[in-house]
């Protein structure tokens, strides 16, 4: 079987799949590098900033009106104060059929009445 094609993200150089197992060529974030490009992507990859310089940085504000912020992710998904949409199905009005029987009598009915006087209605031979 073949090996699935693979380039460098950045300079575009042909990675084969024994460069990533001898460690010559890495996938960082679905994205692949070679040996030559791998430290630039490793060292983007990195966060700027650990998350204690970030803490340590921003203000703490205290809210003092509202309800409290949920803290936990779970908490976040719940809508809280928003009250949950109900579906409303809207039925339209069902239409009477006695005028779509009407025209279709009517057309039904000039039909037969041209194909009787085509049928027996030719010229009279005098």
């Amino acid at each position: 079987m073949g090996q699935q094609i693979v380039y460098c993200n950045t300079c575009g150089i042909q990675i084969l799949a024994s460069d990533f197992e001898k460690g010559k060529a890495v996938t960082v974030l679905r994205k692949n590098y070679c040996k030559n490009c791998m430290a630039v992507a490793i060292e983007k990859s990195k966060p700027a900033k650990s998350a204690q310089a970030q803490d340590s940085e921003t203000p703490r504000v205290k809210r003092t009106d509202g309800p409290p912020i949920p803290t936990s992710r779970r908490k976040l998904r719940e809508t809280g104060r928003v009250p949950r949409a109900t579906t409303v199905r809207v039925v339209a009005p069902r239409q009477s059929r006695t005028l779509l029987i009407i025209v279709g009598g009517v057309i039904l009915a000039v039909a037969i009445t041209l194909l009787l006087l085509l049928a027996f209605g030719g010229r009279s031979t005098r």
